[in-house]
């Protein structure tokens, strides 16, 4: 790759190839066009169509296409739910036929991963388009052959990889047209590579899994990696397409939206140190899965506030249950769950008292703001008269702070497991888009510095 440019940016690492670019929100990408064939059992299907990238009612590979031959199109529908898809002698995946025209040759259906080339064939590294990731300043990257150098990459290294996400120079344009269509497109273009030998799709599988909650987790909703392409000395030697779970854009509340973060390398090392153990990995993937659900407002206000004192059950029982034995035996299950909540605010430094940002939970007659979320959760899921009458004098504003104080629990929950040091946005101090963010808690008790005070 040439590049040529003035010693004063030599040092600063080019931005990372743009091997697969989508031009607006929720444009399908092509993956075949032309021929490829349908393989069911001891039979061969002609197909002239193309296979491609579809973002709607859900992310996935769609194909379609007319038979080139008189088939059975019928038993194709019927019988079709675990057909393979061949170009030329080559298997690229499996896939469902979903669908068939009478009087007609078409064909349509979907599959949950393709791949061009063989991914088994080791590479320097490893590409991928991230999909709705927010915008972030990071660390400085420049343009091939360009003077200057603008914030855009964010980078994560541990002991065997190292992982950086690169904005393009127009990540404001792109996220003004998220803004305004909603949907899907690629905001940032990653890269990961070993430090030592090289890698295929199946070696680096578990940590993408890791990779893609950790995302989740930064970006307060579902993100994702629907595309790597295998690169070895500037060429792409295979692609693979994958089905997978994201939420179409829109602006939400995140711990992460401060202009600069911090340790990010740190809390990645900490995320795959977890990701290596059955039931750490269980935990993070679920808290972080309960989290995304109540910070995107998926089941509504009042599914939210009950979600997230699930997740906040969870994180109780796992660290101050299970790693820390705070409380052990009938206690552990006896205790009510305002003072399971104080458990875990105390451990990072959190004061129990009710936020002043939150002035309709003030209004009601609680001691505390772990009471007033329990009172308000109790309200919801027990169906008795009483509470129901307690529920209809609750107010819409009030829930939403109760959704809002419970969420800013988890997230700094889990960053405290994470063992965050940064900066933060505070949402129980009047959530601002891009702030300079305040520490985390458990940072600004020097006491707890000197203690390494962390929940595992």
């Amino acid at each position: 790759m040439s590049d040529s440019i003035p010693n004063a940016f030599a040092d600063i690492p080019v931005r990372n190839p743009q091997y697969l670019t989508m031009r607006e929100p929720n444009e399908l990408v092509e993956i075949h066009t032309g021929v490829f064939h349908i393989k069911l059992s001891n039979s061969t299907y002609k197909c002239d169509g193309r296979i491609y990238y579809k973002w709607f009612p859900y992310c996935r590979i769609a194909f379609e296409g007319n038979i080139l031959e008189s088939a059975n199109l019928f038993f194709l529908a019927v019988d079709a739910n675990d057909i393979e898809l061949h170009i030329g002698d080559i298997c690229i995946g499996k896939g469902t036929i979903l669908a068939t025209r009478s009087n007609s040759s078409y064909i349509s259906g979907t599959s949950d991963k393709i791949t061009m080339g063989d991914s088994s064939i080791p590479v320097n590294d490893i590409y991928f388009p991230v999909i709705n990731l927010r915008e972030y300043h990071g660390t400085s990257i420049r343009e091939v052959n360009q003077n200057g150098a603008y914030k855009g990459r964010l980078s994560f290294e541990d002991h065997e990889f190292i992982v950086s996400l690169d904005k393009p120079p127009s990540s404001q344009k792109i996220t003004a047209s998220l803004i305004a269509n909603g949907g899907f497109i690629d905001t940032y273009m990653g890269r990961i590579s070993k430090k030592k030998g090289a890698m295929t799709s199946d070696s680096v599988s578990t940590v993408f899994k890791c990779l893609n909650r950790l995302l989740f987790f930064l970006n307060g909703f579902r993100s994702g990696t629907p595309f790597l392409l295998g690169v070895h000395n500037e060429k792409v030697v295979w692609r693979e397409y994958k089905s997978i779970t994201a939420d179409s854009y829109q602006f939400v509340p995140s711990w992460s939206n401060v202009l600069f973060l911090g340790n990010l390398s740190t809390i990645w090392s900490k995320m795959r140190e977890l990701w290596n153990n059955a039931d750490s990995r269980d935990v993070l993937n679920t808290s972080i899965y309960w989290y995304n659900q109540v910070n995107y407002n998926s089941a509504g206000l009042e599914g939210s506030i009950i979600l997230a004192q699930t997740a906040l059950e969870l994180l109780y029982n796992w660290v101050i249950v299970e790693k820390r034995k705070m409380v052990i035996g009938s206690d552990a299950l006896n205790l009510n769950a305002s003072n399971k909540i104080r458990l875990l605010l105390s451990i990072m430094n959190i004061s129990p008292e009710l936020p002043m940002q939150f002035k309709e939970l003030k209004k009601l007659s609680v001691i505390d703001a772990p009471e007033a979320f329990v009172f308000i959760r109790n309200a919801l899921v027990h169906g008795n008269e009483e509470k129901r009458k307690k529920l209809l004098e609750i107010s819409v504003n009030a829930l939403l702070e109760a959704s809002h104080l419970a969420t800013w629990y988890i997230e700094l929950s889990i960053l405290n497991i994470l063992g965050y040091s940064g900066k933060y946005n505070n949402r129980a101090s009047g959530f601002l888009s891009h702030t300079q963010g305040q520490l985390v808690p458990w940072i600004n008790d020097p006491q707890n510095l000197q203690e390494n005070k962390l929940l595992v």
